[in-house]
């Protein structure tokens, strides 16, 4: 039983060393990132020159996470990519307890955990438990493609969940930050003038 336990570890770091060196290995051309650009462009998204790394790291498979100040279209750029968003806060809202489901519903799903750090400390049962860490842990540990979006920096993230998480996140996503002033203006209500 031990043995058998040991070998499936060997196989799955195998496999992941596998796909890290595919990945590496993967060439990016000008006109793939031209075309997502004109995809994102038709969705809303301004396009500027510091989008063009994270999207060449998006098309070789690359987690992204996406730091910045709030405004400046990180959840936006991830919309526009198609990935599936779960804010973090309603994350943490499955508890401890619940956790097994939310793994449950995005089995093997490539999602981004937007907001990170937006959310609170869970606490089951007079025991306090970080929610993230362990939904990080395990994407990580099963090599599911994450990305996330934030607006903590890389210190921040290490002094909230710790130097493991963000080891682990380093080593699922490519960390971009984004700058520039929040791109949210206020929208008039229709009617709302009644």
């Amino acid at each position: 039983m031990e043995s058998e336990i040991i070998q499936s570890a060997i196989e799955k770091a195998l496999e992941r060393i596998e796909r890290r060196r595919k990945l590496e290995q993967t060439v990016v051309t000008d006109e793939q990132v031209a075309r997502l650009i004109g995809r994102i462009a038709e969705q809303g998204y301004e396009p500027r020159p510091e989008i063009v790394p994270i999207l060449r790291d998006w098309i070789a498979g690359y987690g992204i996470l996406l730091s910045g100040p709030a405004g400046v279209g990180k959840t936006f750029l991830m919309r526009c990519l198609g990935v599936h968003l779960d804010f973090a806060p309603d994350i943490t809202n499955y508890g401890l307890s619940n956790l097994d489901v939310f793994h449950e519903t995005r089995d093997g799903e490539e999602i981004c955990i937007d907001d990170l750090g937006a959310e609170n400390m869970v606490s089951e049962w007079g025991i306090k438990g970080e929610v993230m860490k362990l939904v990080i842990g395990r994407r990580a540990e099963q090599n599911i493609r994450t990305h996330i979006t934030t607006n903590l920096t890389s210190a921040e993230i290490s002094v909230r969940y710790g130097d493991r998480i963000l080891s682990r996140i380093i080593g699922m996503c490519k960390v971009h930050r984004m700058t520039g002033r929040s791109k949210r203006q206020a929208v008039p209500i229709v009617g709302g003038g009644k």
